[in-house]
């Protein structure tokens, strides 16, 4: 069982990527990694013909031959569903078969690619049965750790040109906590398992805490957070998310709207989700535009711009990042998640910055 009270005694700088600056990062560590280092990944999606999925992925492979010692976890949703073909092998079976459809050709030679390279992967949270909601019980965990460096929040191994944001750092203590959680959730096959139902804390120095949801369904300790934090917000709150935020979330921007705070809200139109999803966010979206103040919905993100992906909920006292969509409908399926919170103004900045010069080359917005 990983221990869900770990508390650091020195919290070293963090540091906001884009996707892009991300996989440089970690491909570049890799890169750099010798015999006895080690290197683990976990996300929830994968498509190895990315390019930068690609580049990531050969230096895994060339770091395991040399004796890196290489975990990648992947969530069961890998072989459940996929946004551009539907269904996969897991929905109809609990069992991977023999001789996977032809559009997972490319996962299957990747996956093989590493382990005769050395690496070790594990899928997680498989299905017990077939015909099971795809969407449930899913890990929506991204984390890297390779030897002290850190790195978590919104990526996943497969769009790189999402806009996105992942927060790193380097944390001894913190890197072994993810080692140990990653050692875990492959021996137990699930991430409620290995943290035992129990919702985590983990402090980072005096301004910062990382907080990680087991996938419970109707429990996350990132959700309630999410709200508190709303609620402290006295001057303005920013707040990107993959589908708008409706709901409870919705209802306490709109209470900070009325007390006097401005209310910043990016998201994708549903017209970027696949179908049915696409139908059901429209729906969601409709519903709130009856309840919600007309400029909430003013930076929608149509046509052909980079899909937002990111997570975060900013205020002038600091901000949450993470994997959390901040959707109620997530949390009634019991998804595990990993969120950071800052207590810093800077670092509240910082976050803003980087997910506008995704959507705004060039453009820098000033909130205070």
């Amino acid at each position: 069982m990983v221990n869900t009270s770990l508390k650091l005694k020195s919290h070293r700088e963090l540091n906001i990527y884009t996707s892009l600056e991300y996989f440089d990062a970690v491909t570049a560590e890799i890169a750099a990694a010798s015999a006895g280092d080690e290197v683990v990944l976990a996300t929830m999606t994968f498509d190895p013909t990315k390019k930068m999925v690609g580049r990531l992925l050969a230096e895994l492979a060339a770091a395991s031959k040399r004796g890196v010692r290489v975990r990648l976890i992947l969530d069961a949703r890998v072989f459940l569903y996929q946004d551009e073909h539907g269904l996969g092998p897991l929905f109809y079976s609990p069992k991977l078969p023999s001789h996977l459809p032809k559009r997972y050709h490319a996962v299957e030679k990747a996956l093989s690619r590493f382990k005769e390279c050395g690496g070790d992967y594990n899928i997680i949270n498989i299905p017990l049965r077939s015909f099971t909601n795809p969407h449930g019980g899913r890990c929506h965990i991204k984390f890297t750790a390779i030897n002290d460096s850190l790195y978590f929040g919104g990526v996943n191994l497969d769009n790189d040109s999402n806009i996105d944001l992942m927060v790193g750092l380097h944390d001894a203590k913190f890197a072994s906590y993810l080692r140990e959680f990653a050692a875990e959730m492959a021996a137990h096959g699930s991430v409620r398992k290995a943290m035992h139902d129990t919702d985590a804390t983990m402090k980072l120095g005096q301004d910062s805490k990382v907080l990680i949801d087991a996938g419970v369904p109707n429990q996350s300790l990132i959700f309630e957070n999410a709200i508190e934090f709303i609620r402290s917000a006295r001057e303005h709150i920013f707040v990107t998310c993959q589908h708008f935020p409706s709901g409870a979330i919705g209802h306490h921007l709109l209470e900070a709207h009325k007390r006097g705070v401005r209310v910043d809200i990016y998201s994708n139109h549903p017209g970027k989700s696949a179908w049915p999803y696409n139908v059901l966010h429209y729906g969601a979206v409709q519903l709130a535009k009856r309840q919600l103040p007309k400029d909430f919905f003013d930076n929608t993100l149509t046509g052909s711009e980079h899909y937002l992906h990111a997570k975060l909920i900013a205020t002038e006292q600091g901000a949450m990042v993470g994997s959390h969509n901040y959707l109620g409908i997530g949390v009634k399926f019991g998804t595990a998640e990993m969120t950071l919170i800052n207590y810093d103004p800077d670092f509240s900045h910082a976050a803003i910055d980087a997910v506008m010069r995704q959507l705004q080359p060039g453009n820098r917005m000033a909130l205070i």
